[in-house]
């Protein structure tokens, strides 16, 4: 997901978060640090597998597992703790990296998560909160609970977790969905079906079918975010008011907000954040688009393919 509701506190704040690093590993104080600022110095290029998209960050995970963030510092972002990482996800100002051995690290403007589970198979972050799926496949969500999507998480067996602005949705093992939360949208009521693959936007939900891959959508649909095009896709990516997909062959379909998007290329991974995107090209660069304010779009040269 993403990255909308903490954009108030940009107004509202007289001093900036006092940024920290959250980790479950507690014998590890070595993770304070940082694998790459994204300061302009010159740095080896890397080959990267997947990037995360957050309210105005970018980060970048590469094939030795180290992260690589750029755009607004503002929480601490651009300060990812070493790895070695297998996968990594970016909410509103903070982000969360998941270990080979179960363990993870957040680092940001990330609220604290009392009840830090061992062993978490994935990890998906949402506007002010993350949730996790674990080895047992219980989801547990932690963060600010107010929300609503941190809180009341269903029992059961889930294979998958996607967290939005204030709502959740589960994959169930059996294919069905569960959501729970915010349903001012109608984001929190999925539909009957059975389901290979779900991920929430900022206050919309896409999942694709278990047979077909086709995509269903429902939540908001102000600029026709929910109004999907294409398919099949064997990944789905969504932001504020827009959506993209992937299909088998690496080629990307987008609907919604598409202003900027990518017309041609060939992709392995993609994120949208709340005004911008970023994909993984072929050759394993990042290549962005959209907002750039805080050059959240616009990858350090150690990791850019280019910028539309």
């Amino acid at each position: 997901m993403r990255r909308f509701l903490a954009v108030a506190l940009l107004g509202c704040a007289a001093d900036p978060p006092t940024p920290y690093v959250w980790d479950t590993d507690t014998d590890s104080a070595a993770d304070t640090g940082h694998a790459d600022t994204g300061e302009p110095e010159e740095l080896d290029p890397v080959s990267v597998v997947r990037v995360a998209a957050g309210y105005d960050t970018t980060c970048a995970l590469d094939t030795v597992g180290t992260i690589h963030c750029w755009g607004s510092d503002y929480s601490g972002m651009d300060s990812p703790p070493p790895g070695p990482f297998v996968d990594i996800t970016a909410g509103d100002y903070f982000a969360c990296a998941l270990r080979e051995d179960g363990s993870y690290a957040c680092w940001g403007h990330e609220p604290e998560w009392p009840a830090a589970p061992e062993s978490v198979v994935s990890l998906d972050a949402g506007s002010g909160y993350v949730c996790a799926i674990l080895a047992s496949r219980e989801v547990v969500c932690g963060g600010d609970g107010a929300t609503g999507g941190a809180a009341d998480a269903p029992p059961g067996e889930f294979v998958a977790v996607t967290a939005g602005a204030n709502f959740s949705c589960a994959l169930g093992a059996d294919g069905a969905l569960a959501c729970w939360g915010d349903n001012s949208q109608g984001q929190a009521t999925p539909p009957a079906g059975r389901f290979g693959l779900v991920d929430a936007g900022t206050f919309h939900v896409c999942a694709l079918s278990a047979d077909e891959g086709m995509p269903m959508c429902w939540g908001s649909n102000w600029l026709r975010e929910s109004t999907p095009v294409g398919g099949p896709y064997v990944a789905l990516a969504g932001g504020w008011t827009n959506r993209c997909g992937l299909e088998e062959d690496g080629s990307m379909s987008c609907w919604g907000d598409v202003v900027g998007v990518p017309q041609t290329g060939v992709y392995s991974d993609l994120s949208l954040g709340y005004g911008h995107g970023c994909a993984v090209t072929d050759a394993a660069k990042v290549v962005c688009w959209g907002s750039n304010e805080e050059g959240e779009a616009d990858p350090p040269a150690h990791v850019r393919a280019g910028r539309w």
